[in-house]
């Protein structure tokens, strides 16, 4: 049986920073799609699925458990301690924005963490 013919595929180029590939590779990834397949399903209004493990899910809560003792322990903090806890807290929001997904180019509206974290 002959299949039907297919039409010729063209290459489009899109430019890239290096953080913005890493994010792209990053995203496909977690979604188990190639760059190209996760590019096209978000142009082409597609749902993408990204896959959250168990880890990153007791790794989210763990973080945010961390969080909320050094909230705690701010207000008592004195000098570079008091720093210190700030500089954690801010890499800690940062790292379970990742775990969550969010990035800052996103619209407002997609800025929800998945709902299984």
């Amino acid at each position: 049986m002959n299949s039907p013919p297919t039409q010729p595929r063209r290459r489009v180029e899109v430019c890239l920073s290096a953080e913005e590939r890493s994010q792209l590779k990053a995203l496909a990834k977690q979604a188990g799609v190639s760059m190209s397949g996760y590019m096209k399903a978000a142009c082409f209004g597609q749902s993408i699925t990204i896959r959250v493990t168990d880890v990153a899910i007791a790794t989210y809560r763990d973080l945010g458990r961390l969080s909320d003792v050094l909230n705690q322990l701010l207000p008592q903090a004195h000098g570079e301690t008091h720093q210190l806890i700030e500089e954690l807290l801010t890499l800690l929001h940062q790292i379970r924005a990742e775990i969550a997904g969010i990035r800052s180019t996103e619209s407002p509206a997609s800025r929800n963490p998945p709902s299984n974290l």
